[in-house]
């Protein structure tokens, strides 16, 4: 399991820096930042752990606003070039495959606990 973790958080830490060389920096870190929604996810399907109602509003409100900060053109529509960049679809994934990425990571790190075998 800590291999798994350590895969995990070294591809992370790639994708987060692939991140933020293909799209700008607050956007991509913030896309990043979106691991906690995806352990929680993990940790559900993974090891069966029961999500509060709490934490599922939190994470509705996450991704939310996830979408919000990369205004998906396929939601937003086309922007003037002046007003904002425009990422492609799959830049826009980069980030967001770091988030799963670290999340797996996190979720595998709570199996784990205090044993490291």
């Amino acid at each position: 399991f800590v291999l798994i973790r350590a895969f995990c958080g070294g591809l992370y830490i790639l994708f987060l820096t692939w991140a933020s060389t293909v799209m700008d920096y607050g956007d991509g870190t913030t896309l990043c930042s979106l691991y906690p929604i995806f352990a929680a996810l993990f940790s559900r399907l993974l090891w069966k752990e029961k999500l509060s109602i709490w934490t599922l509003i939190a994470m509705t409100i996450g991704l939310s606003g996830s979408v919000l900060i990369a205004k998906p053109s396929f939601l937003f529509g086309t922007q003037d070039e002046t007003e904002r960049k425009s990422y492609s679809p799959y830049f826009v994934l980069v980030p967001i495959t770091a988030s799963v990425l670290l999340g797996f990571g996190y979720s595998f790190m709570r199996k784990i606990g205090t044993d490291v075998s």
